[in-house]
């Protein structure tokens, strides 16, 4: 958005205040400057001139979880997302930082799986020696909280082939899309879907040559680069003639969706097991235990839910996040440690409330953050994917 269009849009918030309830910052931080009302006056200001790029504002319009709760309960239908990201947007452009520009080189190279590859090689042998332990436990900032991601690494999954055939004669294709976090951090997750796909009848091509979908780089003002990263991916699916780009991260997902032009549809691969009818082989083992259901700001609908229950015997328990968010918000896990950390201790209360061995997420950065969480607090509770699950119960049928 231009200036002029952020001016445009600001004049449809008509103050009201029934988005305030909804926004996990101001209930957080209970700062009229710190929710969408009082953000997007700051934009309107920042737009025309009459307040600086300073450090003040920046804080104020930098601590947006862009979780969008708001625009749901918008009587004016404010495209208040979109005006965050020109708003960061306009801020880099009138603003000379050395945080700013560490901040969008870390974003660039953490989002480039063969970059993050390297670094958690490097990362892994530190944790060998202990040092990662004790730098995760450190208040350094960026680099503590890295450290305290990093110390999640699992062991490295094999390199996958760019096409997998399916296990069926069904013809079908499919386009995994991975997202970097995924790759480097869950390769447990990947061989999870690709084995649910393939069961499912759809041969699996995994393009090396795809992108990160480019949500970390729109949210924090680098909207040039989330575009140009939106149109290589979409190339890469025009020329796989796939018949369904499948996605993992709802974070991901949404920004794919909303950003990507493509013929293939773009699905989530929760929603495509929901849809597709099962081999008559295919069942679920019960599963006669209490699970914690984790609903990602990015993944508003009821579908990880839906797939869940047709676990026999299956007791979800929706974790009821008083204050709307886990505190991952994309990048802010590592750049706004105060919202991201008070976010979470209420979250840690919640989750040890409901006492239960296993919780769900259906997103990549919430599931860091949950595992972070739990890890620092001594908390024996398993964090798992959707799909990680529906799989865990479907091998053990079949064996």
């Amino acid at each position: 958005m231009t200036p002029e269009q952020l001016i445009l849009e600001a004049d449809r918030c008509v103050k009201c205040g029934l988005c305030l309830p909804h926004c996990p910052t101001y209930r957080l931080l209970r700062n009229e400057a710190d929710s969408p009302r009082g953000r997007i006056a700051l934009i309107q200001a920042l737009a025309d001139g009459s307040l600086p790029a300073d450090p003040t504002l920046s804080r104020h319009l930098e601590g947006c979880l862009h979780c969008r709760r708001c625009e749901s309960a918008c009587p004016s239908g404010v495209a208040y997302g979109a005006m965050i990201d020109g708003a960061r947007q306009l801020l880099n452009s009138r603003r000379s930082s050395w945080h700013s520009a560490f901040k969008q080189q870390l974003i660039k190279r953490l989002s480039q799986p063969r970059r993050l590859k390297k670094w958690l090689g490097f990362a892994r042998l530190a944790k060998r020696f202990g040092l990662l332990q004790w730098l995760a436990r450190q208040r350094f900032g960026v680099s503590s909280r890295l450290a305290a991601i990093a110390n999640q690494i699992p062991t490295p999954g094999p390199k996958l082939p760019a096409l997998l055939p399916t296990h069926t004669a069904s013809g079908r294709s499919a386009l995994l899309f991975t997202g970097c976090v995924s790759q480097s951090l869950e390769p447990q997750l990947i061989e999870a879907a690709i084995e649910l796909l393939r069961q499912l009848g759809y041969a699996v091509e995994i393009p090396e040559a795809q992108h990160c979908c480019g949500a970390l780089h729109r949210h924090s003002g680098g909207l040039q680069q989330a575009q140009q990263l939106c149109e290589h991916n979409s190339a890469l699916f025009e020329i796989s003639r796939v018949g369904v780009i499948a996605t993992l991260a709802s974070a991901c997902h949404n920004e794919l969706l909303e950003h990507c032009r493509t013929t293939p549809p773009i699905r989530s691969l929760v929603e495509l097991l929901l849809e597709q009818p099962w081999p008559a082989e295919l069942t679920l083992r019960p599963l006669p235990q209490p699970v914690l259901l984790h609903q990602p700001c990015s993944s508003r609908g009821d579908h990880a839910a839906r797939l869940l229950q047709r676990i026999p015997k299956i007791q979800l328990l929706p974790v009821p996040q008083r204050l709307g968010c886990c505190g991952a918000a994309g990048s802010h896990l590592l750049f706004q440690p105060g919202i991201s950390d008070g976010l979470g201790a209420a979250l840690l209360e919640e989750i040890r409330a409901l006492k239960a061995p296993l919780l769900v997420t259906q997103n990549s950065g919430c599931a860091l953050q949950i595992r972070n969480l739990l890890q620092q607090a001594g908390v024996a509770i398993e964090v798992l994917h959707p799909l990680e699950l529906i799989l865990r119960q479907l091998q053990q049928t079949r064996h």
